[in-house]
């Protein structure tokens, strides 16, 4: 079963914030082990306190990389998953200096497409691609045999 947090953050302020902080804790999750990182956050305007629409509702970039990662997020409107992501170029063509290849990963926030968020992430922010084409129990995991790529089941704190 899945389970959606944060389901009206688009119209509470106060649980948009608690948002933008469930992410920035998914991320400092997800490089604590990463000393060498030159990434930073945020990135990308999230355009608060006036615009709160979700996009980004975080975002994060490493100049050295030239790789970025934005995370869009909407309100659920299934009780499935909801999660899209893509690869997109920003400020430039890819043999630019200053353009980035971000990750893009645009979701309705559950237990599940956060940890599938964090699958993604983990490689790219290394500096790996991403592949999708295993399944395990009828669920689409990484290819890589990476232990950020692992999809874990594990409940949030910041849960509502």
């Amino acid at each position: 079963m899945i389970t959606h947090f944060f389901k009206n953050f688009l119209a509470n302020s106060d649980e948009y914030r608690r948002v933008e902080n469930y992410w920035i804790s998914r991320w400092n999750d997800i490089m604590k082990n990463r000393l060498d990182s030159d990434w930073s956050y945020p990135w990308i305007s999230t355009g608060a306190p006036d615009l709160l629409d979700g996009n980004p509702i975080f975002s994060a970039v490493s100049p050295s990389k030239r790789r970025g990662v934005r995370i869009i997020q909407h309100e659920p409107t299934s009780d499935k998953v909801e999660i899209l992501a893509w690869t997109d170029l920003v400020g430039g063509k890819f043999h630019d200096p200053d353009a980035i290849q971000e990750l893009v990963i645009s979701c309705a926030l559950s237990d599940a497409a956060a940890d599938f968020a964090a699958a993604m992430i983990g490689p790219w922010v290394e500096g790996k691609s991403i592949s999708f084409n295993r399944v395990d129990g009828g669920r689409i995991i990484p290819d890589n045999d990476h232990d950020d790529c692992r999809v874990s089941r594990i409940r949030s704190p910041f849960a509502a």
